[in-house]
């Protein structure tokens, strides 16, 4: 019986024939013919993290891991299910690279006790100013450089946002049974709920942010300012907008965990 391609169209006529074959014989090479017609996916996620992660993995090794899965998603896919593949490998390709980066053991102990002692500090120096230390005056407290400070905060940047995205991912894709459901390649009918409803606790969490959070969080994500650009449109040094990112995601970190495992978990 010939199973068609759920997303298959009639300018796919060649990619049909080709899974036909390769679910008939499972040969390697009209497997790998596969990957490289889905490589886009994996180029896709590995370009996008790239600018955030760059200083923590290289574009080539999220490229190889994207491939190794993707591999793997044309040799598990099954037919006869209803989701598209293209659905399926992507929710795969980019579990796994956010799984590599996070596996890349970038957050050190130095970096955890620094950035304990940089939050400590900045509390102790705002509640003493009555307002924000600036970065030189975090420097001189701490009597460090101020680009090692700024280093620290940029590192710290980075970890709250992988993990704020992983936890997204969660919210998304790991609910039960879900994983599991698609490592076979069945839709799961109540997935567009609860993306809505994760998108509403997400959009709460943004109208609980301060003024200047909610400011600085619309014009990176929505007018796609880089971070310099915003602190000359705020009047404030890059670093500081990096800190301010930084208690924006942990504040909607909390809430996102709150709803995805109750009130009170971490």
């Amino acid at each position: 019986m010939t199973v068609m391609l759920s997303n298959a169209s009639p300018g796919r006529e060649e990619e049909q024939a080709v899974w036909e074959e390769y679910w008939r014989t499972r040969d390697v090479e009209l497997r790998n013919e596969l990957a490289m017609d889905y490589m886009y996916i994996v180029r896709l996620y590995a370009f996008q993290m790239r600018g955030t992660y760059k200083n923590f993995a290289e574009m080539e090794d999220m490229i190889n891991q994207g491939f190794v899965v993707l591999l793997e998603a044309i040799e598990n896919y099954d037919p006869e299910k209803k989701s598209q593949f293209k659905s399926y490998a992507s929710i795969r390709v980019r579990g796994a690279i956010i799984d590599f980066v996070r596996n890349q053991d970038w957050v050190t102990k130095r970096l955890k006790k620094e950035a304990v002692l940089l939050s400590e500090t900045t509390d102790k120096l705002g509640a003493q100013l009555g307002r924000m230390p600036t970065t030189e005056e975090l420097a001189a407290h701490l009597n460090l450089d101020v680009r090692a400070v700024e280093k620290i905060i940029a590192e710290e940047h980075m970890f709250h946002l992988l993990s704020y995205e992983e936890l997204v991912d969660v919210g998304l894709y790991g609910t039960k049974g879900f994983r599991e459901n698609m490592a076979h390649g069945v839709e799961q009918p109540g997935f567009s709920l609860e993306e809505k409803e994760l998108r509403d606790v997400i959009g709460a969490s943004l109208d609980e942010l301060t003024d200047r959070e909610k400011l600085v969080m619309s014009l990176h994500y929505y007018e796609g300012l880089k971070k310099k650009d915003i602190a000359y449109i705020m009047g404030v040094s890059p670093s500081r907008i990096c800190q301010m990112h930084n208690g924006a995601l942990t504040k909607m970190k909390q809430k996102l965990q709150n709803y995805l495992y109750g009130e009170g978990e971490t």
